[in-house]
């Protein structure tokens, strides 16, 4: 997928993370960070430009978001597919 704002809304309202920085045009990137503030983690989903990459995915494409509440894991699940996150 090579519509960053639709994974930010993805991952923001799906996962309930903020949107802590973006950059646009920089080296023929955009780019947005996604995570919680003060986390020590986050996520970078960029896009070039100039040599666009078509998305492609292989075995090992995995993010892993672990939550060991299983109260507050389906919960979760169910604002990933509100948000618009498939359910495979």
């Amino acid at each position: 997928m090579t519509d960053l704002h639709r994974k930010e809304v993805l991952c923001c309202d799906g996962l309930g993370l903020t949107r802590l920085d973006h950059f646009d045009g920089r080296d023929g990137f955009d780019g947005v960070m996604l995570g919680e503030p003060g986390g020590t983690d986050h996520f970078e989903f960029t896009y070039c430009r100039t040599h666009p990459v078509a998305p492609s995915s292989t075995p090992e494409d995995l993010h892993v978001f672990f939550l060991p509440d299983r109260q507050d894991w389906l919960s979760r699940c169910e604002t990933m597919q509100a948000a618009g996150w498939a359910h495979l």
